[in-house]
């Protein structure tokens, strides 16, 4: 120990201030290589590995972890599984699907993990140049209903509303009545109204909602999820009922949207996505 402290006392201070500053260098340098790599590996309790990621997509190397971590993720906050490995994770044959414009680039493909009975749909963008992996462009969502494959489950990439918002407005026909249903205007809203002319007869609305709620399932969606209401578009005049023409006017404004009237002043204009549907006016 004393002959440590004379190496030391014997050291000149120029030295001594050197090899502080080297280590402090060396710290530092140590700090930021840490911070890079968690940057650009995304971590997630819940590891998913998309075995033939490589094998089926030009997508760039980096973009992988990404897009693992994200459905990882999901699975973690949906499933309570956590700290697990799912090795079963593949692109689905034949729906990877590449856009190209310029230097931008753009692929869609679903995910299938097999031993959890889980897809997902996901859409990554990127350029083509170098150092363009610093902000990812990754949105994972449910797949259309055309696309599923596991009907034993839930989708949990979107919120109830999300999943139907794709498929709406819906039109349907009970007892050669026609009517249409949409969501309730209302910001996350899962409350469904369906718009029929029942006049006198509220067994028609009834039978309406069995009808929407059969055709939730076709898409494999859960009824349950949603709040079904209705509005009677008849209206009584000199004792009797009338049906009230519902007019759908194609043109669409700069939101994709348009407005639909019916016949009666009296009832309210109403709010539709944009859909050319004239025919159902007959």
């Amino acid at each position: 120990m004393d002959n440590l402290k004379t190496f030391l006392n014997n050291v000149p201070l120029k030295a001594k201030i050197g090899a502080a500053v080297a280590l402090v260098l060396v710290v530092a340098i140590l700090l930021v290589i840490t911070v890079a790599s968690n940057q650009t590996e995304p971590q997630s309790d819940t590891l998913v590995n998309v075995e033939n990621f490589e094998d089926t997509t030009t997508v760039p190397d980096g973009y992988k972890a990404v897009i693992e971590s994200s459905i990882g993720d999901m699975i973690r906050s949906n499933s309570g599984l956590s700290t697990l490995e799912f090795n079963d994770a593949t692109i689905r044959d034949g729906t990877y699907k590449e856009t190209i414009n310029g230097d931008d680039r753009s692929a869609n493909f679903i995910v299938d993990i097999e031993s959890l009975h889980y897809s997902f749909a996901v859409n990554v963008s990127w350029v083509d140049k170098k150092n363009s992996l610093k902000d990812p462009n990754v949105v994972i969502t449910c797949p259309h209903y055309l696309d599923v494959i596991y009907t034993d489950k839930k989708c949990i990439a979107q919120s109830p509303r999300t999943q139907l918002e794709r498929y709406l407005p819906h039109y349907g026909k009970v007892r050669g009545v026609k009517y249409a249903v949409n969501f309730q205007q209302v910001v996350d809203s899962s409350y469904l109204r369906i718009e029929i002319p029942a006049c006198n007869d509220p067994a028609l609305i009834e039978e309406a909602k069995t009808d929407v709620k059969k055709w939730l399932k076709s898409i494999y969606l859960d009824p349950n999820d949603y709040e079904i209401g209705s509005i009677n578009t008849c209206r009584e005049s000199n004792g009797t009922f009338e049906q009230n023409r519902i007019i759908y006017h194609t043109g669409c404004g700069g939101d994709n949207s348009y407005y639909c009237r019916c016949s009666s002043a009296e009832l309210a204009e109403r709010f539709w996505q944009c859909n050319d549907y004239e025919s159902e006016c007959d």
